[in-house]
């Protein structure tokens, strides 16, 4: 491996480029030197987005756990207590929690897919 000097990249500066060669405009592509000729190397630009999925799905099904947790508490409380309104909005609590974890294990592991192109 070669060290990188100052002016080696495309930028005057040190900081211009960690690879000998490397375009740094916005182009789909950058340059790669290998046995002194230029090589074309994609770049994926969208691996912020898919390294954000996973947390994404963890936060929605923590959630929707969360709300399923406490109407099973309410649904609980209002047997207990005799009380068709706490049943009521248990049971609701726990629909509702139950759906936003379904959305966290199916649909937003497809917002990964969403965007790649063939």
């Amino acid at each position: 491996m070669t060290k990188i000097e100052k002016g080696a990249g495309t930028g005057d500066d040190a900081w211009g480029s960690q690879i000998p060669g490397a375009a740094l405009s916005g182009s789909v592509f950058s340059q790669k030197q290998q046995n002194n000729r230029n090589v074309p190397v994609p770049i994926n630009r969208m691996t912020f987005f898919t390294s954000a999925i996973g947390t994404l799905q963890t936060l929605v099904i923590a959630i929707g756990a969360g709300l399923a947790v406490w109407g099973a508490i309410n649904l609980l409380e209002g047997y207990g207590n005799d009380n068709p309104g706490a049943r009521s909005q248990g049971i609701k609590q726990l629909m509702a929690g139950g759906g936003v974890a379904l959305i966290g294990t199916q649909l937003i592991p497809l917002l990964a897919t969403l965007f790649n192109t063939p």
